[in-house]
């Protein structure tokens, strides 16, 4: 049998489903952040949501949750604030172009049609 992404996708997905509770921790602390950058913009011009791998899996670390091994558990928190930004419209800067245990996402000013 030869596998595709659907399938890879499907088992990382289960995987993920079976820890909902540090993703939950992760999700807050992605929330927290975005809200910040809101906030922010209150009074002053700002377009950047800086998220630290590391004090993202501290916070979650803190709330009781946390994955079994550390390799696998920075991967699946780095994949889930990927999808996380994503999902919410912000723009994600290539890694290469940050340091290695940050994720940059930015407002996304071509994405209209969530404008209204």
């Amino acid at each position: 049998m030869e596998l595709n992404n659907n399938q890879l996708v499907k088992r990382y997905l289960a995987l993920q489903s079976q820890n909902a509770d540090y993703f939950k921790a992760i999700d807050t602390f992605v929330n927290t952040q975005v809200q910040a950058l809101y906030d922010t913009l209150e009074t002053t011009f700002a377009d950047t949501v800086l998220i630290d791998i590391d004090d993202a899996m501290a916070y979650a670390k803190n709330q009781g949750q946390q994955l079994t091994d550390p390799a696998s558990e920075e991967t699946a928190t780095v994949n889930y604030i990927l999808k996380d930004l994503d999902s919410l419209g912000l723009l994600v800067e290539a890694q290469h172009n940050s340091d290695p245990n940050t994720i940059v996402g930015k407002i996304n000013f071509g994405n209209q049609s969530r404008y209204y």
